[in-house]
C-alpha cells in the first residue's frame, strides 16, 4: 500500500488543473464536472493527479489509458490490473492511497462540533465511554475519521450506518471495529488541526509521502506552458 498527499494553494492548483485536465479519462471528467464549487472541483482534480502519480511511480501504469470500473455503491478501481485506490480531501490537503488490497482513506479538517452532531454516528458503547470525558471532542473526531475510512473501504459510504459501528482497542492497543475484525487501521498526523486514517486488510505504511506540484509535473511528464513559469 502506498499513500501520498499534497498541500495545495488554490492559485497553483488552478493553473495545474488546466495542464492536467486532458490527462483525465473522459468518464472521470464527466463525474468531476458535477462539482458545483470551484474549490471542490480543484480538490477532486488534484486527487486524480495523485492517483496518476502513484500509478506511474509505483506501478509503471499510464493513468490516461486506465479503465476505471465502479462497484455497486460507486467505489472505483483500476479494472485490468485490479488495483484499488481511494481519495480524500479536506481543507488544504488532498490524499490518495493505492495498492493491491481494498482500501479506504479519510482526512478531515477539525471544526467545532455542532450540538448533538455526535449522536448521528457514535454507537451506544462509544457514547457511554466518551460521556463527560476529557478531550471528548478530539476523540469524537478521531472516531469519525476512522469510521469514514472503514465506510469508504467497504464502498458503502453513507449507506452504512455509522452508529452501528463500534471501535475498541485490542490487546495490543490497536483500533479494531466490531463489524470486521480482520481489517486494520492506521492514523496519521499530517498537520495540526487535521485527522487522517486509513483502513485495509493489507500492509499499512507508517509514513505518508508528501509531494508538491513540481513533483507531479516531473513524474507525469506534463508539458508546461510558459504562462505557468510566469506565475512562479
Amino acid at each position: 500500500m502506498n499513500i501520498t498527499a499534497i498541500r495545495i494553494k488554490e492559485k497553483d492548483a488552478r493553473i495545474f488543473s488546466h495542464i492536467f485536465w486532458n490527462k483525465i479519462p473522459p468518464e472521470v471528467q464527466a463525474l468531476l464536472t458535477d462539482r458545483k464549487q470551484e474549490k471542490a472541483l480543484l480538490q477532486s482534480i488534484m486527487g486524480q493527479a495523485l492517483l496518476a502519480y502513484l500509478l506511474k511511480k509505483k506501478e509503471g501504469i499510464d493513468y490516461s489509458r486506465c479503465r476505471i470500473v465502479y462497484g455497486a455503491f460507486g467505489k472505483p478501481m483500476i479494472a485490468e490490473q485490479k488495483i484499488h485506490y481511494n481519495i480524500s480531501h479536506s481543507g488544504v490537503w488532498v490524499v490518495c492511497a493505492l495498492g493491491h488490497e481494498n482500501v479506504g482513506i479519510d482526512i478531515e479538517l477539525v471544526h467545532p462540533l455542532k450540538k448533538n452532531s455526535a449522536n448521528l454516528f457514535l454507537s451506544l458503547q462509544e457514547k457511554a465511554a466518551l460521556h463527560d470525558a476529557k478531550g471528548a471532542e478530539n476523540a469524537i473526531y478521531r472516531l469519525w475519521v476512522l469510521k469514514e475510512s472503514y465506510c469508504k473501504y467497504t464502498g458503502k459510504g453513507l449507506h452504512l450506518p455509522m452508529n452501528r459501528l463500534t471501535f475498541y482497542r485490542d490487546q495490543n492497543g490497536f483500533f479494531k471495529i466490531n463489524a470486521d475484525k480482520d481489517v486494520s487501521f492506521q492514523e496519521y498526523s499530517i498537520e495540526k488541526g487535521y485527522y487522517m486514517a486509513i483502513c485495509s486488510k493489507g500492509y499499512l505504511p507508517d509514513l505518508v509521502s508528501i509531494i508538491d506540484i513540481p513533483e507531479l509535473i516531473r513524474v507525469l511528464d506534463l508539458d508546461i506552458p510558459r504562462s505557468y513559469h510566469d506565475n512562479d
